[in-house]
């Protein structure tokens, strides 16, 4: 409030605002700058590996065929609220992880906590808690954001224990909170973690790419559904990308 005292003074002089008017301004600034700090909180405690990563600096032109509308749809995190999970799929350089990050940063702004990991940090955080005896509070932790963000699955070679960890994290929040996970690989994971899953392809076209100059582009359309049910997934039926699955 402080900060901005002189000013609303040589407004209330200026404009002949009465004290209720120049109270009411004061209190908004605070309303203010309380909520800016709350969300860059929230920004560090996320640990984005890109904080710049928004919607509004991703080059959607690199691909006209890229679907502004789904994008923004996800962008509004209707599917966190609904604790909706879903997969990025797509080659390097087409925009995954400048996708999820910025998803996870609208999530912010939208109120909700968020989380971000790379796949192989999150595996190696998981060992070491394991061997620190605070694995039960590192799940804990990891299971109460409600959006949680694993990116690059499958471009590092994990240890073999990976899979029961990760297949852990993701059990652990399904139906509780939303997972988004990024893959360059087109069966990332066993088929138990993507049952339920809604998957996001990102397809590659000739063009420039979003990294180092590649020659990669990218359309984004739902490429898997499973309606949820309150059946675990390894039970329900899923159906695969295909010549008949819907475009966005």
């Amino acid at each position: 409030m402080a900060a901005t005292l002189p000013t609303r003074i040589v407004q209330a002089q200026a404009e002949s605002l009465c004290p209720h008017d120049f109270l009411a301004n004061l209190v908004q600034d605070e309303l203010h700058r309380r909520a800016d700090r709350l969300i860059e909180r929230r920004v560090k405690h996320a640990g984005f590996r890109d904080r710049g990563r928004t919607l509004d600096n991703f080059d959607f032109a690199f691909n006209p065929r890229m679907d502004k509308k789904l994008i923004f749809e996800l962008a509004s995190c209707r599917f966190v609220a609904e604790q909706k999970d879903g997969l990025f799929l797509g080659p390097p350089g087409t925009g995954k992880s400048h996708l999820a990050q910025a998803i996870g940063l609208a999530a912010i702004h939208h109120g909700y906590d968020v989380l971000y990991r790379e796949a192989h940090a999150l595996v190696e955080q998981l060992a070491d808690a394991t061997l620190d005896g605070t694995r039960k509070d590192f799940l804990q932790q990891i299971g109460s954001a409600k959006l949680l963000i694993i990116d690059d699955l499958g471009m590092r070679k994990l240890p073999h224990t990976a899979a029961e960890d990760l297949l852990e994290v993701v059990m652990r929040r399904y139906e509780r909170a939303s997972t988004i996970m990024t893959s360059n690989r087109p069966d990332p994971a066993p088929v138990v973690w993507t049952r339920g899953l809604v998957r996001w392809q990102v397809t590659s076209e000739a063009g420039p790419s979003q990294q180092r100059g590649g020659t990669e582009n990218a359309s984004v359309h739902e490429c898997w559904g499973a309606a949820r049910s309150e059946r675990p997934p390894g039970e329900r039926g899923a159906r695969r990308c295909g010549g008949g699955s819907p475009r966005f």
